[in-house]
């Protein structure tokens, strides 16, 4: 058996509010972090927005488009739904559903992260586009800042060929800084950039 993993960091091209849905004293919503106290990047987070990237991807290199895009409630097999498991899976006999084969960790810091900052926000009305009248106008967030770089790791369970290559472009698509994770990605925030990212293989079946 292959044992297959992909390493890369990821880099803070503009701040990151990846968020707890909670807040405190100091701001309206804080960062997520872990039992110690670290900001992450959750793996869940990274894989939704790498999933989402390569089912607008995939009918463009010539696959199957997925029922996402369809609409379709029934059970579906294209490659990215082999990829990181059935968007609509079904227990019926026949079924083809199948479980992710795309595990994608918690991104930590690989470095010291720079201070961390409070950014303003206000609200604005959507018909109107000027500044909402109701309560809670302004508001504040927790952001890391551009700069911070996160460990990021995924390992690859019995990929197919295709599976690999719908991969490799999504990741292509990531290297040249075309992604973006977290709240208020519209408003500027979010961007990251993917860089030393590394690919390997190892036969679990052996001691070396």
């Amino acid at each position: 058996m292959s044992y297959r993993v992909i390493v890369a960091t990821l880099e803070a091209r503009t701040a990151v509010h990846i968020g707890s849905g909670d807040g405190n004293d100091l701001t309206d919503a804080l960062l997520r972090r872990d039992a110690g106290g670290r900001p992450f990047v959750p793996g869940t987070a990274i894989a939704g927005a790498l999933r989402a990237l390569l089912t607008r991807l995939a009918p463009r290199l010539g696959a199957e488009p997925c029922a996402a895009l369809t609409g379709s409630g029934d059970p579906c097999d294209c490659p990215v739904c082999r990829l990181f498991g059935d968007i609509n899976p079904s227990d019926e006999g026949d079924s083809v559903s199948a479980a992710s084969r795309v595990l994608v960790f918690h991104a930590y810091p690989s470095r010291d992260l720079p201070r961390l900052l409070v950014r303003d926000g206000v609200g604005i009305g959507r018909s109107s586009r000027a500044a909402a009248r109701a309560g809670g106008v302004k508001f504040d967030l927790e952001v890391i800042p551009a700069g911070a770089e996160f460990a990021l790791r995924i390992e690859l369970r019995d990929v197919d060929e295709e599976g690999e290559r719908l991969l490799a472009a999504g990741l292509s698509e990531w290297l040249e800084g075309r992604m973006w994770l977290g709240g208020r990605v519209a408003r500027g925030l979010g961007a990251l950039k993917l860089k030393d990212l590394k690919y390997g293989v190892r036969e679990v079946g052996t001691p070396e």
